[in-house]
């Protein structure tokens, strides 16, 4: 008797386990996704900052009318770049290491 209460709780428990398993399987792979994107979107701001310090601004330098015509300012706010950086999944179970 024993023996039978104790495998039918293993079994729901395993149950349990499979079940949240697959249901948050999709889940970590959505998050995959969106922070490999943000990765991407990240690394083509650098290159367009990139682009823009070396070939637009080498270009502008001497129109100093353009500053002074314009009604906003020809500046960028500073982003911290520690505030940028993508997490990485570091848990055995959802890196599959």
């Amino acid at each position: 008797m024993f023996k039978a209460t104790v495998d039918r709780f293993g079994r729901a428990i395993a149950g349990v386990g499979v079940a949240a398993t697959v249901g948050l399987s999709p889940h970590a792979g959505h998050i995959e996704n969106l922070g490999k994107n943000l990765a991407k979107s990240v690394d083509f701001y650098d290159k367009a900052v990139s682009s823009m310090e070396t070939r637009l601004l080498s270009r502008a330098c001497g129109v100093t009318a353009l500053e002074s015509a314009s009604k906003k300012p020809m500046t960028a706010s500073d982003i911290d770049p520690d505030a940028a950086q993508v997490r990485a999944f570091t848990k055995p179970e959802l890196t599959g290491r």
